[in-house]
């Protein structure tokens, strides 16, 4: 949907924004969210320190052989008069060592020299910017936040923000959501998320996982295609294939200790 908005309404919507997160790690949280209704899978909020600056990482599925992209994210929650330099995002350029695309989100301005200088000052690296504006102007066209009107609704955000997962401080966990696709079903596979399978020893060729906190499984762990195997007991017992072969997709919460774990997620 389409919003007629002044500049001025939109730099108020900003500095509404930009206030409602009560620190840079809300802020996180929310774009976890906000990256996840853009397509984005296996959005993980990195821990809050050794990140190397990276605030998030995300996974986006290409079509045909070029498979999955990663996507590095750094967050900064900056205030509408601030304006990010091109240092910023060099910075955020140097940081990066693994294979991947970088993305620099910010509530601030981003002038149009910084921006061109992302793209272009290493052209093999370049770094995505959105800006205070292009952010809120998406959040808007989407109705993410906001409602018609458009109006900026602590309502909706609120809704948002209850919804998504935090970092589980208290047994030092990650989680990713990720479905369990048809494609897996009927290849009678799981395909394991990128953020579980980097935790898991190279030589690991079977794991115990726990299925919604109850049931436990040894299954195979098939590499380089990343995925476990002998999963047919955990589709019969979850109705997630019937007798004809039909498939039946559920998205899922993954965390990993020694053990994986899944969690089916029903929607409401």
């Amino acid at each position: 949907m389409k919003f007629k908005y002044s500049n001025n309404e939109l730099s108020e919507y900003i500095n509404q924004f930009y206030s409602y997160f009560e620190d840079g790690y809300k802020f996180e949280e929310f774009l976890k969210y906000y990256l996840e209704k853009l397509g984005f899978t296996e959005v993980v909020v990195t821990k809050r320190s050794g990140d190397g600056g990276i605030d998030l990482s995300a996974v986006r599925t290409t079509v045909g052989v070029f498979g999955n992209e990663n996507y590095f994210i750094q967050a900064k929650r900056y205030k509408l008069s601030s304006t990010i330099p091109p240092e910023k995002i060099r910075a955020l350029r140097g940081s990066i060592n693994s294979y991947g695309k970088c993305v620099f989100i910010t509530t601030a301005k981003v002038c149009d020299r910084t921006k061109e200088d992302a793209l272009h000052f290493d052209p093999l690296k370049p770094v995505i910017v959105i800006d205070g504006k292009e952010l809120v102007t998406n959040c808007i066209e989407n109705e993410i936040g906001f409602v018609y009107n458009p109006e900026f609704s602590s309502r909706a955000m609120d809704s948002i923000m209850n919804i998504t997962p935090n970092i589980n401080a208290e047994n030092n966990t990650d989680s990713v959501e990720k479905w369990i696709t048809a494609n897996d079903i009927r290849a009678r596979i799981i395909s394991i998320p990128k953020f579980i399978m980097e935790k898991i020893s190279e030589d690991t060729n079977e794991v115990n996982v726990v299925i919604n906190g109850d049931d436990s499984f040894s299954l195979s762990v098939c590499r380089p295609r990343n995925y476990l195997a002998k999963v047919t007991s955990i589709f019969k017992k979850y109705h997630l294939a019937d007798e004809e072969g039909t498939a039946f997709p559920v998205k899922a919460k993954w965390y990993y200790t020694d053990t994986i774990h899944i969690d089916f997620i029903t929607e409401n």
